[in-house]
């Protein structure tokens, strides 16, 4: 509480307040819990409004390179008409301007692309943030098994325990699982997650 500029009082407050409707620790860590959602949405926010400017910025650059494109058909056009009349000085002229004007809009699809493929990018972090805050929020709305989401959630939380050098063990109290562990050398993925879970309770 005191991380989201919860003063030592009001956090007594809120203690006292947390004690009249059943266990304190497990209101005040909901409210934690509802500071870390807030958190989440103000990232999506942010990687909206960074989309947002990639999408404004990509519409700019593609009306230069259509206007570039129309100049160099001009210029094209009138070398053709006039270019066989001109010295061979004056026409290597022509073509050495024409090559610069090409340069110029290769580099400008060039940086148009790079822009384009850094939205794609954007979108998509903001596909998985946006699911993973409804996730939190409302479990209940999906119906569907989210299977990439599951799989990149246990990845995130591998990755960053791995990172972080945390690797708590848990005690197998369930006997169908030692069994199974024993024997079958197999157990399902709930009661891995469960046992998960366990471990991090148990560090809480």
């Amino acid at each position: 509480l005191y991380k989201y500029g919860f003063s030592v009082q009001a956090i007594s407050d809120v203690y006292e307040i947390a004690k009249k409707y059943g266990n304190p620790i497990e209101v005040i860590k909901t409210i934690e819990k509802y500071g870390e959602i807030k958190e989440l949405e103000e990232e999506i926010k942010k990687l909206e409004r960074r989309k947002a400017e990639l999408e404004m910025r990509i519409s700019e650059l593609d009306m230069q390179i259509q206007a570039m494109r129309g100049r160099m058909e001009e210029v094209k056009r009138f070398a053709e008409e006039i270019l066989g009349t001109f010295a061979d000085a004056i026409r290597r002229k022509f073509e050495e301007t024409i090559d610069s004007i090409a340069s110029g809009y290769e580099k400008y699809a060039k940086r148009l692309g790079e822009l384009k493929e850094e939205a794609g990018k954007f979108e998509e972090e903001l596909r998985i943030a946006r699911v993973f805050n409804a996730l939190l929020k409302y479990p209940e709305a999906f119906k569907d098994f989210q299977k990439e989401f599951c799989f990149a959630a246990l990845q995130a939380v591998y990755n960053h325990c791995a990172q972080a050098r945390y690797n708590p063990t848990v005690r197998i109290e369930n006997e169908a699982v030692r069994r199974k562990m024993i024997y079958d050398r197999e157990v399902n993925l709930l009661e891995v997650l469960e046992l998960a879970l366990k471990a991090f309770k148990l560090r809480l």
